[in-house]
């Protein structure tokens, strides 16, 4: 099944350089070139910070970084070179930065300047509580941490991060200049194509693994509720349901915290006593207007406080634990399974963070979803698709025409080290 991403040079540019450069922590910076494209170079202290990037990201994730430090390296320099060679060949067309492109090279330098100082935060006196002391503060620890470095604050903000920034948006006008050269254009027969092939895989993988469904749809609804619109108008959602899944809502009474002065047990009883008073001949549909007043009373929970799970509940089916992954506590999966008709109310349940009182809602219906309330999004992202491939062929033909130099031997002598440092060894 298709998955879209599309490529910035900008995003990708400005993201990697910024992380971690001077985030509140020492460095020591001797700079040389360790490469070039065309007549960029590539400075070590840059290909440093982004390799120093990575290997946290391994080590974050449990892994010795010192063991794949070659593959980080190799990986840090081809990004680079695809990150440098939109700039040259912008500066090479003699595309230039407008008003309007240094307003936006402010902002974000201005955007970077408070991320920066805000991480000097903890540092700060506490005895110091008016805002302007505040900031004043943190711009001392900066400052001093960039001068520690070999900077001045105008150096390292006017000159190299303006350069930077300067640079992003140069790649980007490229990258703008290459799409529009393209002129890409998707029809409503691209978009149905497409819509063809992805549904018939769908109900192919969801045969073989319905829980690919849970992920899809959690995917679906993280990319529906971005504060982005643009992003959020491309969101496709799975286009067939398969069997099997039903929604559950639940009241759950958080454990006491240390310390805490709470009667887990009584508030409980509490809830268990108005369920209660449900007469037996009470509806499905009664017996969970009841329960959602009981939620809005009781439940602890805050994934009930966004949509769309404090109107739909969360999806439930017999495939979602299993044996290489655990999308429910346990206990709660359990409960929930045991409920066989819509309606039904488990007792208690105590889980890893609290008790849980589970109702089950309403099944989700097995159904494709109709071509033409997607289309929209189709056809959007499959015009994401063909630009992606458009400018990643343009790369590939500037990487033949460009000349491109990698010091081995200087790359090869960096000393990588794996924590919040982002300085080179002297």
């Amino acid at each position: 099944m298709k998955k879209f991403f599309k490529v910035s040079l900008a995003l990708v540019m400005s993201l990697l350089m910024a992380v971690g450069v001077f985030a509140g922590c020492k460095a020591v910076v001797t700079d040389y070139y360790v490469g070039k494209v065309g007549n960029i170079d590539i400075m070590a202290s840059a290909f440093y910070n982004q390799c120093a990037t990575y290997a946290n990201m391994y080590s974050y994730y449990g892994l010795s970084a010192d063991n794949y430090m070659d593959e980080i390296k190799e990986t840090v320099f081809e990004s680079m070179v695809d990150q440098y060679l939109p700039v040259y060949h912008a500066n090479k067309a003699g595309i230039k930065l407008d008003e309007a492109d240094e307003a936006i090279i402010q902002e974000k330098l201005a955007e970077y300047v408070d991320s920066t100082l805000a991480s000097y935060a903890s540092q700060v006196d506490s005895s110091i509580t008016d805002e302007a002391a505040i900031r004043e503060a943190e711009m001392a620890l900066f400052v001093a941490d960039l001068e520690e470095g070999g900077y001045t604050y105008d150096s390292y903000i006017n000159e190299k991060m303006y350069k930077e920034y300067a640079d992003s948006r140069l790649a980007e006008k490229m990258y703008d200049k290459v799409i529009a050269d393209a002129n890409i254009n998707i029809t409503e027969e691209d978009a149905r194509k497409w819509f063809d092939e992805e549904l018939a895989a769908e109900k192919e993988n969801f045969a073989q693994t319905p829980e690919s469904y849970y992920t899809m749809y959690s995917s679906y609804i993280s990319t529906k509720n971005s504060t982005d619109e643009a992003t959020a108008n491309s969101a496709i959602p799975p286009l067939t349901v398969p069997e099997g899944y039903y929604f559950v809502t639940h009241i759950l009474v958080m454990n006491a915290e240390e310390g805490e002065e709470k009667d887990v047990e009584a508030i409980v009883a509490e809830i268990e006593a108005e369920i209660a008073t449900l007469p037996e001949t009470a509806t499905a549909e009664e017996k969970i207007a009841k329960f959602n007043e009981l939620i809005e009373k009781y439940n602890e929970d805050p994934g009930l406080d966004s949509e769309p799970y404090k109107t739909e509940g969360y999806l439930m089916h017999e495939s979602l634990n299993n044996d290489s992954t655990t999308t429910y506590d346990p206990a709660f999966y359990e409960a929930a399974l045991d409920l066989e008709n819509m309606g039904d109310i488990s007792a208690p349940v105590e889980g890893e963070n609290g008790t849980h009182i589970i109702i089950r809602l309403n099944d989700v219906e097995v159904k494709d979803v109709d071509f033409a309330s997607v289309k929209d999004a189709i056809t959007e992202n499959v015009k994401v698709e063909q630009e992606n491939t458009v400018y990643e062929e343009q790369l590939a033909a500037w990487r033949e025409t460009t000349k491109i130099v990698k010091n081995e031997s200087r790359i090869a002598a960096l000393n990588i080290v794996t924590t919040t440092s982002t300085g080179l060894d002297e």
